[in-house]
């Protein structure tokens, strides 16, 4: 690949790598989003309840179509800085990434059935998991086994989830 199109994700302002800026702009952008702003707000009630979201007069559909959009611009960002701190891309590049981003967000504190969750939550969920993915490589254990905890985690994260819920109902 271009060498120009690899600094994107190599290359580093001073003592900070890029990615580290891209993602402290991301976190930074998408906190004001869901904190500071109705749309945000819109998300967490549709994402709470859909059928009392659209009864006290959130457009739903549109709501749904800009989280979506949202969504995908980022995962297109996402796709093109792993590509550049790769050097390579293909179909299978990011082939299971889906169950680590899945256990981040649900140790993070973020609900599965939607309407809760806090972007600092999330933050502590990806350190937390990139610590665990880090430490079981260190160790070498096999990459299955490593699915298979990850898996497990998160199981217990949204058992220990449904249960708060539970409770307060």
């Amino acid at each position: 690949m271009n060498q120009n199109f690899k600094q994107i994700s190599q290359g580093s302002v001073g003592p900070i790598p890029n990615l580290i800026i891209y993602v402290a702009i991301a976190t930074f952008l998408i906190f004001i989003l869901l904190r500071h702003t109705r749309l945000g707000s819109n998300y967490y009630a549709i994402g709470g309840n859909r059928q009392a979201a659209l009864v006290s007069g959130i457009n739903v559909k549109a709501g749904l179509i800009s989280v979506y959009t949202i969504a995908g611009i980022l995962y297109g960002c996402a796709g093109t800085l792993l590509a550049s701190r790769l050097g390579l891309a293909n179909s299978l590049t990011a082939n299971g990434m889906e169950l680590d981003v899945i256990a981040a967000v649900t140790v993070g504190g973020v609900s599965q059935t939607g309407g809760v969750g806090k972007v600092s939550g999330m933050i502590v969920g990806v350190f937390t998991m990139g610590l665990i993915n880090y430490g079981m490589s260190f160790l070498g254990i096999d990459s299955y086994f490593q699915q298979l905890v990850k898996g497990f985690i998160i199981i217990i994260a949204v058992y220990f989830d449904m249960r708060k819920y539970a409770r307060n109902n």
